[in-house]
């Protein structure tokens, strides 16, 4: 099955303030001791992480607006001849915000200076976006179970988990109402591309890249009155950040161990006399960030690995030797001994059907379907007594987790700027195999695959006019296929050729037996390709107290699915053919 979707809008213009996916902005006035606005004041944003420049001049009305600010720590100067220049460091601009510095400026010597130091946190009187950023300390600091950011989610007001929301699987982290939207109505935005990919469940996006903390900068969790550009979402909006290098050559490296030594035993493992089966998890990894290029160019790396070995319990129900010899004559249920009837033998005697029970209980060897005798060989024998819940196991359910990533920033000139970011994950967890054969229940893995990318490009065409260009890709793929999946004969187990020839993949028959455990997997094969493409384009102009925006948001949307429907088949068993007559 493959489906694709394009969609487009455009955004509508913006008066007074401007919102911006991943970045920031810093809008303001300058003005005398009078209050008489100053005209072409020069106006300089420095990034105090990387060094970087932008500068603006203040327009008739002695406005400026610096937009596409990337979440850090700002110095803002103001500068006019005449006047004595003034400087504010400390500012934290945040992803999503735009914060409001004014100056007044003092008549005096050039060559004095007045600096001052923010200490509070700018309130964002711009915008009547309703959200709460979860910054990079707060990341790093709170305990998470799996070291994944969207398990802080539950910290912003407006946001209820749902009854399945679980932030470390792609279909269910976005089972969580924002606002009072209902679940799974969210977007996730990675740099400013979508992170959310289609899916097959109506009216559900998926995650794309799970999101390590220690490659996160932060993450916004707006809930109501999105700007224009926002319109995707009918219910929250997850902006994160990806970390950038800055002009410091910073680095770390982390392991973390979860193990099972304060964790209590299983209640059919206590049952059956089985202790407690070791539980390991260790997470480690590490980041490296710098300059390439001292005020130019940055780098950052980020590495995380997970490998989690979990216990794993069956307790089932399988044949006994006797019984797969048709031998049926000790087999006793909770009110006596079991008759097996003979269906050859029914006959209807007075309007009524009646049959005669197998002597002894016990089924000729002539009886026996080989096909039916070679599937219930696939059981492994009971290793515990009785006949109900007579197969006990344990073992390690295996979980190898990789997810690794590159960020580059560039400064090609004072007037344009570049930046990409390239993400891999892959899951790969393992299915016990419960038989030792290829009958073992249930598929052999889910390996999950996520690649994303973002290319961001900014041209300052003049003091009043900035254009944005940027490419988002996310691919998830899933490939389930079944243990026998190519490699079984069905002729090994007494069908015909013609099932086989008919089959275009072998795999091993799907086997429902009531009473019994399972056997097999009938689909064989589930594998899903989760793709986007988006491209991002807008110009802001800034006239007068005004700030206008307009631009597109297209993207592709696709949906390949590869899924096997009873390969080998789906056969199911009752005791319709053997009970009493009655």
């Amino acid at each position: 099955m493959k489906r694709c979707h394009v969609s487009a809008f455009a955004l509508a213009a913006l008066f007074a303030c401007a919102a911006y996916a991943q970045t920031g902005q810093i809008s303001g006035s300058v003005s005398d001791t009078t209050g008489a606005v100053i005209p072409g004041t020069r106006i300089a944003v420095v990034n105090q992480g990387t060094g970087i420049i932008q500068n603006t001049l203040t327009n008739e009305a002695g406005a400026y607006t610096v937009p596409l600010l990337s979440p850090g720590m700002y110095e803002v100067s103001a500068q006019h001849d005449g006047f004595r220049p003034v400087s504010r460091s400390g500012i934290r601009i945040e992803v999503d915000q735009v914060a409001r510095i004014d100056f007044q400026l003092q008549v005096g010597d050039v060559a004095e200076s007045i600096e001052v130091v923010q200490t509070a946190p700018l309130l964002q009187t711009a915008t009547s976006s309703v959200g709460q950023v979860i910054e990079n300390q707060q990341i790093l600091d709170l305990p998470l179970n799996n070291r994944t950011a969207l398990g802080l989610l539950g910290l912003s007001a407006g946001v209820i988990p749902g009854r399945n929301w679980d932030p470390e699987s792609y279909s269910a982290a976005n089972q969580f109402s924002a606002g009072g939207s209902r679940a799974g109505q969210n977007e996730f935005l990675l740099d400013g591309s979508p992170n959310t990919t289609p899916g097959v469940w109506p009216g559900r996006g998926i995650l794309g890249m799970p999101i390590p903390v220690d490659s996160i900068q932060e993450f916004k969790v707006q809930t109501n009155s999105f700007a224009a550009e926002f319109g995707r979402s009918g219910g929250g909006l997850i902006n994160s950040v990806s970390k950038s290098g800055t002009n410091e050559l910073h680095g770390s490296l982390f392991w973390y161990l979860r193990n099972s030594a304060m964790d209590s035993n299983n209640f059919f493992s206590n049952r059956n006399g089985v202790p407690l089966e070791s539980f390991k998890r260790n997470q480690f990894g590490g980041t490296v960030g710098g300059p390439f290029q001292r005020d130019r160019s940055f780098f950052f790396f980020n590495y995380q690995g997970t490998r989690v070995r979990n216990p794993a319990v069956f307790n089932g129900t399988v044949p006994t030797a006797d019984m797969r010899a048709g031998n049926f004559s000790q087999v006793v249920n909770p009110v006596g001994p079991i008759t097996l009837y003979d269906p050859l033998t029914t006959q209807i005697v007075g309007g009524n059907p009646i049959r005669q029970p197998f002597p002894g209980n016990i089924i000729p060897g002539e009886r026996i379907n080989p096909v039916g005798a070679n599937i219930a060989g696939k059981y492994p024998l009971p290793n515990r007594p009785g006949y109900v819940n007579n197969y006990f196991a344990t073992a390690a359910r295996k979980t190898n987790d990789d997810t690794g990533g590159v960020r580059i920033d560039h400064m090609l000139s004072d007037s344009h700027k570049v930046y990409g970011r390239f993400y891999y994950n892959q899951v790969d967890p393992s299915s016990p195999d419960w038989y030792g054969n290829e009958a073992s229940p249930g598929s052999a893995y889910n390996r999950q695959k996520v690649y994303s990318g973002t290319g961001d490009y900014v041209y300052t065409a003049s003091p009043t006019l900035l254009i944005n260009a940027r490419y988002g890709f996310t691919q998830r793929t899933t490939d389930e296929p079944s243990r026998s999946l190519g490699e079984i004969d069905l002729t090994t187990l007494g069908f015909p050729s013609s099932v086989q020839s008919a089959a275009k993949l072998s795999n091993y028959p799907g086997i429902s037996a009531s009473g019994y455990s399972g056997q097999g997997w009938a689909n064989g094969i589930n594998t899903f390709d989760y793709i986007v493409h988006s491209f991002q384009g807008s110009a802001t102009k800034i006239s007068g107290n005004h700030t206008l925006k307009f631009g597109a948001d297209v993207r592709f949307h696709s949906v390949r699915q590869d899924r096997g429907i009873d390969l080998g088949g789906n056969y199911s068993f009752n005791n319709g053919y053997t009970r009493g007559p009655n």
